[in-house]
């Protein structure tokens, strides 16, 4: 079985290091037969540049993706309609609401004695637009406050509390918005569940199965603790249950840029092709 898809990847569209082209550049050199640009609440990667046009000059196929933020975790969607004007506008107001949530962090870093302003992140996170943590993380790196991003959120940022006047997308509306635009919605990295739901994950499965869950991913960066979940072989866990509750298999690196998340390296985490003709026989 070849290894040569990848679909979740990150681009400067929202919190990853390089462009769609540079993407698809990269994808190449690795030789993927076929990526998905998976950007959070956003899809401007696909709607405002050519990297269409360019996979297909490189015969790359490249599949509409997004990572959805919502209450718990996020929802990968694929193969929507790009035009899909629910869809869209869901994830504009996705933005805003991202928007608002960095701005109370940067409120509590001000608190903390941590000279950062709103504008020096929204310079900072272009052509993205708007404001994300990753961002914030990066300018304390410069500024010296911290020496990596996992620092800046493992010192500062997880430990400011914020609350909002909206809450967060129920799971539920966010598979709605995907399906309702002929897609495909996955559980992206279930080993970054928080314990309450990994206790749980099969009951957390079906549920989100009844909401119109796909699949999950079972491929990508793992970091050595959380391989096993109660003396048991997570992953391998997860294989069962989908198998059980026909859900698919996908995955990938979750690539942002070696500067960015350093483990989470393209062409390292792929999935074989086949899942992605499953996903497709889905959709028929």
């Amino acid at each position: 079985m070849i290894y040569n898809t990848d679909l979740h990847i990150h681009t400067h569209y929202s919190d990853g290091a390089f462009s769609p082209e540079r993407i698809i550049k990269l994808a190449k050199e690795s030789k993927l037969q076929a990526i998905s640009i998976t950007d959070h609440d956003t899809i401007d990667g696909i709607l405002k540049t050519q990297a269409h046009k360019m996979a297909k000059k490189e015969k790359i196929e490249l599949i509409n993706g997004v990572e959805i933020q919502g209450l718990g975790s996020e929802i990968l969607g694929y193969f929507f309609d790009e035009n899909n004007n629910s869809l869209l506008s869901l994830l504009e107001k996705q933005k805003k609401q991202r928007t608002k949530y960095v701005l109370k962090k940067i409120e509590g870093l001000n608190d903390l004695n941590v000279d950062i302003s709103a504008d020096e992140v929204l310079e900072k996170s272009k052509p993205a637009n708007y404001l994300l943590t990753t961002y914030v993380a990066e300018i304390m790196i410069k500024k010296g406050y911290v020496k990596s991003i996992q620092e800046a959120f493992d010192k500062y940022l997880t430990k400011i509390p914020v609350r909002l006047e909206e809450s967060p997308l129920r799971l539920k509306k966010i598979i709605g918005a995907v399906k309702d635009a002929n897609g495909l919605c996955i559980l992206p990295h279930p080993w970054y569940l928080k314990p309450d739901f990994k206790y749980e994950i099969e009951t957390f499965l079906i549920k989100l199965k009844k909401y119109g869950l796909d699949g999950i991913e079972v491929i990508g960066y793992i970091p050595d603790e959380l391989k096993t979940f109660e003396d048991t072989d997570f992953i391998e866990t997860i294989k069962i249950i989908a198998n059980k509750y026909d859900l698919l298999l996908s995955g990938g690196s979750d690539f942002h840029g070696e500067k960015i998340h350093p483990n989470n390296i393209l062409g390292k985490y792929n999935i074989p092709y086949n899942y992605v003709r499953r996903m497709k026989e889905r959709l028929i």
